[in-house]
């Protein structure tokens, strides 16, 4: 299982309340601050910290937080709502929803331009 807090990633997770039960650990040590986890790939995308333990900006997209990859055993420890709901593609829902309210906002549109010509003539 992929699980992610990242928009663009396959293994988004919208319901960021839920995330809140689920812990991470790879070789047995809990992660936190976890951004990407993977069970199948072995690895773990967490915020990076300064030597002060601090979370600092990436230098090379300063609109994100830096992050550190941790690999090994990953083991994520999700409620049964999270792992039902990531069994499905979630990106792949919002995609076709997204998809289809533009389908319907193009349809009312044209329809709104085929009324206002009827008119003009």
């Amino acid at each position: 299982m992929r699980l992610s807090v990242e928009r663009d990633d396959v293994g988004f997770y919208p319901h960021a309340h839920d995330l809140r039960r689920v812990s991470v650990t790879v070789d047995g040590d809990e992660i936190k601050d976890v951004v990407t986890a993977d069970e199948e790939a072995g690895f773990v995308l967490t915020r990076a910290r300064n030597e002060a333990g601090h979370m600092f900006v990436d230098p090379e997209r300063p609109d994100r937080a830096a992050t550190k990859e941790v690999r090994g055993v990953v083991v994520i420890n999700a409620p049964a709502k999270v792992r039902r709901a990531m069994a499905t593609p979630v990106v792949a829902k919002l995609t076709r929803k997204a998809a289809a309210k533009r389908a319907a906002k193009r349809k009312a549109q044209g329809k709104a331009r085929a009324a206002t010509r009827k008119a003009a003539k």
